[in-house]
């Protein structure tokens, strides 16, 4: 595991990976942990991100953890789908996220979240 918990979703993946939230654990994260985290996203290629943490986990952020995402990768760039820890996602979500996940592999474009990333 790399850097922020960084890793291919399995063994050889060159497009899905996961990764944990900026600032993790913490509940408190300030704007230089958030941009440290893209910067080291960016570092490794992704150009997209699916984020997948709940309302009260965005509240961690000093500045919404949303749009900052969006400016930092681009509006189209970022998919929210919000899925709280240790519960499966709705089927319409799971849908919604491999359709993106799908535009950014045609696109050939990488793409990421809290705990899903793609590569392309």
């Amino acid at each position: 595991m790399d850097k922020h918990g960084f890793t291919p979703a399995f063994e050889g993946e060159k497009i899905v990976f996961g990764a944990q939230r900026p600032g993790y654990p913490s509940r408190t994260v300030n704007d230089s942990k958030v941009k440290e985290w893209i910067r080291f996203m960016k570092s490794r290629g992704i150009k997209r991100v699916v984020c997948l943490l709940p309302p009260e986990q965005l509240e961690y952020y000093l500045s919404p953890l949303l749009n900052v995402y969006r400016r930092e990768f681009g509006e189209e760039k970022v998919l929210w789908s919000p899925i709280r820890d240790f519960h499966l996602c709705s089927k319409e979500a799971l849908v919604k996220i491999l359709l993106f996940l799908e535009d950014s592999r045609r696109k050939k474009g990488k793409s990421c979240s809290s705990l899903l990333w793609w590569n392309r």
